[in-house]
């Protein structure tokens, strides 16, 4: 919310930006990226060229919509 420093950072580091969700405020983005990292942390890998690896996942991971998973109740 309010950055897109994330995105240029990943994209970057040659990461494909799949998705992207606006969210109200600061806490509600932390509860969605968290809510998404624990549905798809069976995939979830590493890119050494991200500082802390950051939000990548093999290429074999689900893809969910964001928008989506949200109207599910982040199901």
């Amino acid at each position: 919310m309010g950055s897109n420093r994330r995105l240029v950072t990943h994209e970057s580091a040659g990461a494909t930006i799949v998705d992207t969700f606006a969210t109200a405020n600061y806490q509600d983005a932390l509860r969605l990226e968290r809510a998404v990292l624990d549905v798809v942390s069976e995939w979830r890998t590493s890119n050494p060229l991200v500082s802390g690896g950051g939000e990548v996942w093999s290429d074999e991971a689900r893809l969910i919509r964001v928008a989506d998973f949200v109207e599910r109740g982040m199901k």
